[in-house]
């Protein structure tokens, strides 16, 4: 179902395998730049030019480095899964790839009462598989749509 942004701010965090983190990117969910009332995952922005374009963000990660999307509410409420939207440009050894809601196992909804002001993770993170050597976020087209349970 069609439903509207959801107010809060969103982070990529980059995890070594050493336990090691360090955010990549931060954006506002409400911000011009982000899609809103996705029905179920459809872009309101689907072409090119209504999307934010990045430079390469984060560390350089390597096999086994996870990368986490986290969101923190601005107030009391839940997330509808199926309505977000996650694409997030990301490079393996020169390849380019675009990581989404799959990616990082971003399938089960928040319920209504998640507390506003605590970072809640967005799935289960994305793990740098074993034979990649070099892998980077960024250096393409962004969008995060995070849609509130309405």
């Amino acid at each position: 179902m069609a439903s509207a942004n959801e107010p809060g701010i969103i982070r990529l965090v980059c995890e070594r395998s050493d336990g090691l983190t360090k955010s990549a990117y931060q954006v506002r969910s409400d911000s011009p730049i982000n899609a809103g009332k996705s029905p179920d995952g459809v872009l309101a922005n689907l072409t090119a030019d209504k999307q934010l374009f990045v430079g390469y963000m984060g560390p350089t990660l390597t096999a086994g480095d996870k990368i986490h999307v986290m969101f923190m509410f601005d107030a009391t409420d839940g997330l509808d899964a199926s309505d977000c939207v996650i694409q997030i440009p990301y490079w393996e050894d020169g390849n380019q790839k675009q990581l989404n809601a799959t990616s990082f196992v971003f399938t089960t909804d928040l319920p209504a009462a998640t507390p506003a002001g605590s970072w809640v993770e967005l799935g289960t993170g994305y793990t740098v598989p074993n034979n990649v050597k070099k892998a980077k976020l960024g250096n393409g087209h962004i969008v995060i749509s995070i849609e509130d349970d309405d």
